[in-house]
């Protein structure tokens, strides 16, 4: 069962659904290149945090659904907190 996964900084896009319904998954970890969160990308999964180290990401207002338990690990001054506080995503701010 996959729970936790930590992506490679070479992975700059998770399209639509790549994700979806993963309902194992607890924690993601994306890196530095990431570009792109597509539609639905975590939907259906359990995630309790995820970790976006990149400032820029094109997140998709439905890529983690409705789910506002989920705790955002990222830059205070990105995109990727102004989404995730934007969208009610508890945030805390990485270096």
């Amino acid at each position: 069962m996959l729970s936790d996964i930590k992506l490679s900084s070479a992975i700059t896009e998770f399209k639509n659904y790549t994700f979806y319904q993963c309902n194992n998954l607890t924690s993601v970890s994306l890196g530095s290149e990431v570009n792109k969160i597509g539609h639905y990308a975590f939907v259906g999964s359990s995630l309790e945090d995820v970790t976006i180290l990149s400032d820029d990401v094109a997140i998709n207002n439905y890529a983690f659904g409705y789910d506002s338990d989920i705790t955002i690990y990222c830059k205070k001054d990105s995109n990727v907190n102004e989404f995730a506080e934007s969208r009610g995503f508890k945030t805390i701010w990485i270096d």
